[in-house]
C-alpha cells in the first residue's frame, strides 16, 4: 500500500477502505466483516477520538477493530494486522479507551465479599453520543415510559479467591452485568451503566443503583419481568388492555434487538479474555459505536407508535 494512505492523519472512507485492504491481504472478506464498522463511520469515529490521541493513525483505530469484533488472543490478532504483539495489544486498548471516553461512565463501585478488593470505576465524561435526557426526543404528551431498559450478561473467567456472587443464571459461570436503555420514540441510546457481579447483583438492584434516581417524578421504564415489584418499573404484567400488552412487547423487542447488537460484536458475546477491569471500556466503546451506526442510519430499530 502506497505510504502516503497509511502515513495520512484524516482519510475518507475510500482512504479506509484500501487501508484495511491492506490489513487483511490473503485472508479475503469484505472490510466490515473484518472491522465490523463501515469505512465511512471509520472516518467519522477517527477524528472523534484523534483529539484525545493527538498521534493516533488511521491503522490503529482498525487493530482496535479488529481486536473488538474477533476477540482473539492477542497475539493472533497482532499477527493479523501484521504487527508485533507488544505493540498491538496496548495501542488498540488506548483506542478503545478514547472511544469509551465518549460515553459518560455513570459512577460505579464493585464492593467484593474481601474488603481489601475495592475496584472503583468511578468516572464523569461528556459524551456527544449517548445522553439520558435523548429519552424525551419525539415523547408523545401523557407518555409514561420513555425508556425500555435491560440488562445483560457478559461472560468472564473465573475469579479467585472463588465468589459466588459471580455466577451468572445465564450461562452458569462467571460473569458481569450491565444494564441498558433505550428510547422508545427515537434511535437513541439513552442509558448504559455497569458492570456488576452477575449473580451479586439483580435486575431490580442494578436499577435502584442509579437510573431509578434519575427519573422524572411519575416516570417509569418499560422492563421484562425480572423487574417485578418495582413501582418505577412496567413489565408485561401490567396492562389493561390488549393492544397495550402488544405495544408494551414491540418496545421490549427493540430493547432485545439492541441487545444483540451489543452482543454481534465478539468483545462481549465471546469469553472475555482481558482482566475484568477493561470490561467496562470495552462495553461502553461498543454502546458508542453502535450509538453512532443508529445516529448514521446504519443500524436501525423498529419504530413503536405507542403511548405507554
Amino acid at each position: 500500500m502506497p505510504g502516503s494512505i497509511e502515513m495520512t492523519e484524516q482519510l475518507g472512507p475510500q482512504g479506509f477502505r484500501i487501508l484495511g485492504a491492506s490489513i487483511i491481504g490473503r485472508q479475503g472478506g469484505k472490510f466490515e466483516k473484518h472491522f465490523k464498522l463501515s469505512p465511512r463511520l471509520c472516518a467519522k469515529v477517527f477524528p472523534m477520538i484523534k483529539k484525545r490521541i493527538p498521534d493516533l493513525r488511521p491503522k490503529c483505530l482498525l487493530w482496535c477493530l479488529k481486536l473488538m469484533n474477533a476477540c482473539g488472543k492477542t497475539e493472533a490478532m497482532a499477527d493479523f494486522c501484521g504487527v508485533h504483539r507488544v505493540t498491538f495489544g496496548p495501542r488498540a486498548w488506548q483506542v478503545m479507551e478514547a472511544i469509551a471516553a465518549e460515553l459518560p461512565n455513570v459512577a460505579s463501585c464493585w464492593l467484593f465479599p474481601c474488603s481489601s478488593l475495592l475496584l472503583d470505576l468511578s468516572h464523569l465524561l461528556a459524551s456527544p453520543q449517548i445522553k439520558l435526557n435523548n429519552r424525551f426526543r419525539n415523547m408523545k404528551q401523557g407518555n409514561v415510559c420513555l425508556m425500555a431498559i435491560d440488562t445483560t450478561d457478559c461472560r468472564v473467567n473465573e475469579q479467585t479467591p472463588f465468589w459466588s456472587g459471580w455466577k451468572s443464571k445465564n450461562f452458569k459461570g462467571a460473569g458481569l452485568k450491565c444494564e441498558i436503555g433505550v428510547a422508545i420514540q427515537s434511535n437513541d441510546i439513552c442509558w448504559v451503566h455497569g458492570p456488576f457481579p452477575a449473580g451479586a447483583w439483580h435486575d431490580k438492584t442494578v436499577f435502584r443503583h442509579r437510573l431509578k434516581q434519575l427519573l422524572l417524578p411519575n416516570e417509569a421504564v418499560e422492563t421484562d419481568k425480572g423487574h417485578v415489584g418495582e413501582p418505577s418499573c412496567r413489565t408485561p404484567c401490567d396492562h389493561l388492555t390488549l393492544h397495550e400488552k402488544q405495544v408494551k412487547g414491540e418496545a421490549r423487542s427493540r430493547m432485545e434487538t439492541l441487545n444483540r447488537l451489543f452482543k454481534s460484536w465478539g468483545i462481549l458475546k465471546q469469553h472475555f479474555r482481558h482482566t475484568i477491569g477493561k470490561h467496562q471500556t470495552a462495553f461502553k466503546a461498543v454502546a458508542v459505536l453502535t450509538q453512532l451506526a443508529l445516529q448514521e442510519g446504519e443500524l436501525h430499530l423498529f419504530d413503536v407508535d405507542c403511548d405507554i
